[in-house]
Formats: structure tokens, sequence, C-alpha cells
């Protein structure tokens, strides 16, 4: 992105004291205040100060103290501005798309300079970036408290990155096992592939009362396990 003052008869710098980017509206944009943790504004390659900012789902506004970022009479700068993601909470494959409107653009400038445009002469759209979770882990996301015995419950695995996201794109295959637990199971397939990040096993039962827990495990760079929380079976359901 590039800031111009184009020199103009009154000779003085332009001081731009506040940014405003939209979200461009693609169908696979996910809310900046859900994706966004924070940003870092360089200008010139030379890191600006950010005095105070916001995020909506559809606004990113950055104020920046007067002087901090100064176009000379002129002259164009070339500014970048970099955002970096929350870890956790991300949705595999959305994508993030900056975009300055020329309309209602929202950007302002010190009036001890030259001031912008009313409305731009175009947009500027950034480059759509998209989030891509990869997986290191496995995740139980679906399991029981309390069961009865020789009764169907489910219990379903996430791949899932080293903060929880979920990788839809993952691939392999997932097996079932008892990690400890004062009876036997079944299903129909203790071996089930990754489909959309998960593996579902709808047709679990178990065969005594007491304290149950399931392991599932893959491989991705390496063997990989997961433990459910503690699964309590009760009465018989005979």
């Amino acid at each position: 992105l590039r800031v111009s003052d184009p020199g103009t008869t009154d000779g003085l710098p332009t001081i731009v004291t506040k940014l405003v980017f939209k979200s461009f509206g693609l169908l696979t944009d996910v809310p900046f205040n859900k994706a966004i943790e924070g940003f870092v504004l360089w200008v010139n390659d030379n890191e600006v100060e950010i005095s105070e900012a916001s995020i909506t789902s559809t606004t990113i506004t950055i104020s920046i103290a007067e002087g901090n970022f100064i176009v000379e009479n002129g002259t164009t700068a070339d500014v970048t501005l970099g955002v970096f993601l929350k870890k956790g909470g991300q949705i595999d494959g959305s994508t993030v798309c900056l975009y300055v409107s020329p309309k209602s653009h929202g950007w302002e400038t010190s009036p001890l300079g030259s001031g912008f445009l009313k409305e731009f002469e175009a947009g500027v759209v950034g480059p759509t970036m998209q989030i891509d979770a990869i997986a290191t882990t496995l995740s139980f996301v679906e399991q029981p408290f309390l069961i009865s015995e020789a009764t169907t419950f489910s219990l379903s695995v996430a791949a899932t990155d080293e903060f929880g996201n979920k990788d839809v794109d993952a691939s392999g295959i997932v097996n079932l096992s008892l990690d400890f637990g004062a009876g036997s199971f079944t299903t129909q397939s203790i071996n089930l592939p990754l489909e959309n990040g998960l593996a579902l096993w709808d047709d679990v039962r178990v065969y005594n009362t007491g304290r149950y827990s399931f392991a599932g495990t893959t491989y991705f760079i390496q063997e990989v396990t997961a433990l459910s929380k503690p699964i309590w079976c009760g009465v018989s359901s005979y």
C-alpha cells in the first residue's frame, strides 16, 4: 500500500494520524475480532508506533501519534500492515482480506499538514490470507460423562494443531483403544479415517460397570495419542 503527497502548493507534508481497514467480504472471510490478536505497522520498512487500535468484526482502526507517520511534500511512502492471529479458535481454510474503501475511508491527518481527499480514486484490496491449521496432535471433542452398560454412545477425535485448532485437511487412520476400564468395549471398527478433521465412532458400548478412559492414536510427523476424560458406566441396561 502506498500513500502519496502530490506536492501541492501548500508545501506541507501529509501527517497521517488515523488508518481504517475494512473486511473485503469474501465468503470465507472470518470476523476480524475472532481471528486477529493484533498487528504491526511499517512505513518505508520502519516500524511505526501505534498509539491506539480497535478491532471489530469488520473494521480495524489504527490511531497514530502526530509526527510518527509523515509523508514529506511531494513524496510517497510504502505502508505495510502485518497481522498476527489469535492462537485458538481459528477456522481452518478461512480467510482474512483487508480493504481500504474509496468512499467513507475514515483516514485522517493532522491539520498541521496536507489532508486526504474526501474520496480516494479507487479502493485498495490486500492479499487474501488463508488460515492453515497443521495437525500435530489429536483431541477428544465428543464423549459422554455417564453411560449405561451395553448402551450405544459416541466418541469423536479431532486432528488439531498445537493451539487446538482443527485441521480439516488432515488425513490418516485413527485407532480407538481402551486406556483403562473395568471391562471391555465394542465398536464396528476400531480404525477410522479422518474425515474433515474428525474420526467419529457412533456405536461404542462397554460391558461392565465402573470407570473408563479411551485413547485415540494416529501418526502425523510422529505417533500421537489423545486420552478421553473419565467416563462412568452405571447401572446395566440389560
